[in-house]
C-alpha cells in the first residue's frame, strides 16, 4: 500500500476528475446509494467518514449531515455541490478533528464508511472514532469490495473504464467482523450485493435483484455491506408490556397473569378479548379489581 501522505496526494490530484469518473460509472453509485437509502430513513442524523464529494451523504437525505474526508480538494467539491450538509476536513485514522469541540457532544443515529476501510492504514483506530459519535440506537453502515473481485477491479483500472485507486488491503467479511467485535461492537446484518456492476437492460433487474440473493451465488457480489452497533454494556431494566389476546379463555385468565415471573422496571398487561362467549370479558374485569394492587 502507499504511505497515507501518497494516498492524500493521489485523491488532491484526482478529486476535480471523481465526478466525471462517477458519472461513468453512474449505475454502480447509483446503486450504492439506493442501498444505502434503503437501510437508513430519510431524516436521520448521518455522519460519513470518508465521504469524498458528498453524494451519497446527500442521497441519504439526512435532516443533519456531517461528512468528513481527508482531502482539502474533496471537501471543497463536498461543500460546493450540498451547501445544506456539513463537511469537514479531517484524518477519520487521527482524533484530532474529533477533539474539536464544535463535535464534541454530536451523536448520530447512522454512521456511513463506505468504499474507504480498504485504504486505511489504521483500520481499527478508525472504528474507535466510531464510539464517540455514537448512542445506543446508533447503526454503523460499512461498504467495501468483496476480496474476490480484485482481479476484476484491477482489470477495470487498467483498461481505464474504473477510476484507478490506491492499493487495498482487501478485508474480508471475517476480518471486519473481528476488528467491530475488537472495538466494541457488533454485527448484526450483512450481506451482498451487485453481480453486474455496468448498466445491462433486463439484466441487471434478474441478476441483481434476484440471483445475487441466493446461496452461495451471494458469495459472488461485489459489495459487501456490514451492518453493526455498540455492544450493550451493563444490564438495563425497561418497562415491560405484555399482550395476552383471549377468546373462550375464561379459566386462564388470572393464571396467566400470576403466573408471569416479574421481570423489567414495570409491568402492564394487556387483555384483548376476542367476542368469547363464555364470560371471557366479565373475567377479564373481575381479575382487574382482584389483582390490581399485586400486578
Amino acid at each position: 500500500m502507499r504511505s497515507k501522505e501518497e494516498n492524500r496526494e493521489y485523491f488532491e490530484k484526482t478529486a476535480h476528475h471523481r465526478i466525471a469518473w462517477n458519472n461513468r460509472n453512474k449505475f454502480y453509485h447509483r446503486s450504492l446509494n439506493w442501498y444505502f437509502s434503503f437501510i437508513i430513513p430519510a431524516g436521520s442524523r448521518v455522519l460519513e467518514l470518508g465521504c469524498g464529494t458528498g453524494d451519497l451523504l446527500a442521497a441519504v437525505k439526512p435532516a443533519y449531515g456531517v461528512g468528513v474526508d481527508f482531502s482539502t480538494s474533496l471537501i471543497s467539491v463536498a461543500r460546493t455541490n450540498y451547501p445544506e450538509l456539513h463537511f469537514t476536513e479531517g484524518d477519520i485514522e487521527d482524533s484530532a478533528w474529533s477533539d474539536d469541540p464544535a463535535y464534541a457532544d454530536l451523536t448520530f443515529d447512522y454512521i456511513i464508511l463506505s468504499d474507504i476501510l480498504h485504504i486505511l492504514w489504521d483500520v481499527q483506530k478508525a472504528l474507535n472514532q466510531v464510539h464517540r459519535f455514537s448512542h445506543r440506537g446508533t447503526r454503523i453502515i460499512i461498504s467495501n469490495y468483496n476480496f474476490l473481485w480484485e482481479p476484476m477491479v484491477k482489470l477495470g483500472e487498467f483498461l481505464k473504464i474504473k477510476q484507478k485507486s490506491p492499493n487495498s488491503n482487501w478485508l474480508s467479511h471475517h476480518d471486519i467482523f473481528k476488528l467491530l467485535e475488537i472495538e466494541g461492537f457488533e454485527v448484526i446484518s450483512h450481506f451482498r450485493k451487485l453481480l453486474i456492476p455496468k448498466y445491462i437492460p433486463l439484466m441487471n433487474f434478474l441478476v441483481n435483484r434476484f440471483l445475487v440473493n441466493l446461496p452461495l451465488v451471494n458469495l459472488l457480489g461485489l459489495t459487501n455491506f456490514v451492518i453493526a452497533r455498540p455492544f450493550r454494556m451493563g444490564r438495563e431494566d425497561f418497562t415491560v408490556s405484555i399482550i395476552i389476546p383471549a377468546r373462550n379463555e375464561k379459566g386462564n385468565i388470572q393464571n396467566a397473569i400470576l403466573t408471569t415471573p416479574v421481570f423489567g422496571k414495570s409491568q402492564e398487561f394487556i387483555l384483548v378479548e376476542g367476542h368469547s362467549s363464555d364470560g371471557t370479558w366479565e373475567e377479564m374485569q373481575r381479575v382487574q379489581a382482584t389483582i390490581k394492587n399485586k400486578k
